[in-house]
């Protein structure tokens, strides 16, 4: 829900907690503490990969994004940040 999804690694000493953590997920710790940003615009949703600081990338359908380039998301879309694999979904 809402327009705009920060993903990574939550860090209590630099009071970062982003809005979906993958710090407990298997291979979470291969996810930068700000990896990436998913926001929506109108109808449309997009991954931004954050361009400072991914050390293992973020990935579109097996493609590699650009960190500071946004792409455009369809439902059922696969996403990996670092080690971590999702279905991206659109809801309703």
């Amino acid at each position: 829900t809402g327009a705009e999804v920060s993903v990574g690694r939550k860090s209590r000493s630099r009071k970062w907690f982003p809005t979906l953590d993958l710090s407990a997920e298997p291979n979470g710790l291969t996810v930068s503490r700000r990896h990436a940003i998913l926001f929506r615009r109108g109808v449309l949703w997009y991954v931004y990969e954050v361009p400072e600081g991914t050390v293992n990338g973020t990935y579109l359908n097996g493609q590699q994004t650009r960190p500071g380039e946004s792409y455009v998301l369809r439902d059922g879309d696969l996403l990996r940040f670092g080690g971590v694999e999702f279905v991206f979904r659109r809801g309703p």
